[in-house]
């Protein structure tokens, strides 16, 4: 199996990308915690839990529990708006990816893949507990595709849909929209909990912010309490195998409505002490497009699905059956750096960032192994990549 090896850039992008939008998300979080935690200061000073006491910290939690509704509605939001372009970026990589690797004759007969405006909107808000909303069963919105001649499967055929929206869930079950609401509300009842109880043990105010949320009302880097820690990796979390899941969808449907240029896929998985029973057993097994376990399998999943194309691919660059996109890599830059000094680092600093290339050959230096240098860097890297940047890689011209 050879892909190009623009498909491992992507990846590798498409992760910096994930970074910057969790990391926006929890930067506004941790605003409203700092915020409330510093509110407070506003609760009389007293020996004990009074009347006056409750009443104002009351208040304080009122508005706390609002502040991260508007924030969950807010974050959900800014999801919605971001990955119906991120959605669309994809499409154009996977739609190119597959004129790379069709056979010559097929090029320019790719069938193109729709994506429907409120698919996102439904992957991201769907909640089948709130206004008598009903999810299909699973696999109904797939098994319109052996009936050619319903309606639905005519539309659903070179389309993702709000049905299938509604249909992708996180690993646990849970829709995105619940699992946000299940943090907010879970943060909020913490911070009650703990205010009151620090309170009625006569704890000093410092003591009791100092365990909502750390040292962050100092140093936005440091580490944070209570309220801060679980909830940003939750967030992160979250976030990640959301875009994960969009990406694997895209890719999965683009392979499926182009049956001549790929039929087989390959579950592939990051090797390390982390790696998931599940996807250790997964690596390196192929399927048929359409069928077997896609990624990702679990929350914070690495693993890909690698289209394997029908042909051999000519006159593009790609990395061979055998080897790994370390090695490729690797043997990349030593090869430009032989032919003109400087050239395959800067190609390496192109690909990585300058930071990420350091901490690559760093990786390189103390492994003594590309691949796993490569695989490390993926785990390790929180290099952040914005959207506009992500379209300028990727998005057709």
């Amino acid at each position: 199996m050879s892909i190009p090896e623009k498909f491992y850039r992507n990846q590798i992008d498409l992760n910096k990308y994930e970074n910057d939008l969790a990391a926006r998300l929890i930067d506004t979080y941790n605003k409203i915690m700092i915020s409330a935690a510093e509110r407070l200061q506003q609760v009389p000073i007293g020996p004990e839990l009074d009347k006056a006491r409750q009443a104002r910290l009351k208040i304080i939690l009122k508005q706390v529990k609002s502040d991260l509704d508007k924030w969950r509605n807010s974050s959900l939001g800014i999801m919605v708006k971001e990955l119906k372009d991120v959605a669309g970026i994809q499409k154009d990589f996977i739609e190119g990816l597959l004129e790379d690797i069709a056979p010559a004759e097929l090029a320019n007969q790719i069938n193109a893949l729709q994506i429907e405006p409120n698919f996102v909107d439904t992957l991201i808000r769907f909640d089948p507990t709130k206004n008598n909303q009903i999810g299909l069963p699973k696999g109904k919105v797939f098994n319109v595709f052996k009936d050619s001649s319903s309606l639905q499967a005519i539309q659903s055929r070179f389309a993702l849909t709000a049905a299938v929206g509604k249909e992708i869930v996180l690993p646990n079950g849970q829709v995105v929209s619940k699992a946000f609401r299940g943090l907010t509300e879970k943060t909020a009842d913490i911070f009650g909990h703990t205010v009151r109880q620090g309170f009625i043990e006569g704890q000093s105010l410092q003591k009791i912010q100092r365990e909502l949320i750390g040292t962050l009302n100092f140093n936005s880097n440091s580490k944070g309490g209570i309220v801060t820690s679980l909830s940003n990796a939750q967030t992160k979390t979250i976030v990640k195998t959301t875009v994960h899941q969009l990406n694997a969808e895209i890719s999965r449907k683009s392979y499926e409505i182009n049956p001549n240029i790929v039929k087989r896929w390959e579950y592939s998985a990051i090797h390390d002490s982390k790696t998931s029973a599940i996807c250790r057993a997964l690596d390196g097994k192929r399927y048929k497009v359409g069928t077997g376990p896609y990624p990702p399998q679990h929350f914070n999943c690495r693993s890909i699905d690698v289209p394997i194309p029908v042909g051999p691919i000519t006159g593009k660059e790609y990395v061979p059956d055998g080897e790994t996109y370390g090695q490729w890599f690797d043997k990349k830059i030593a090869e430009l750096n032989k032919k003109i000094p400087g050239k395959g680092t800067a190609y390496g600093e192109k690909v990585l960032g300058i930071k990420g290339f350091a901490v690559f050959k760093g990786l390189r230096k103390e492994y003594n192994s590309a691949t796993e240098a490569m695989r490390k860097f993926i785990k390790k890297d929180g290099s952040r990549k914005s959207l506009d940047e992500l379209a300028k890689l990727y998005k057709k011209k």
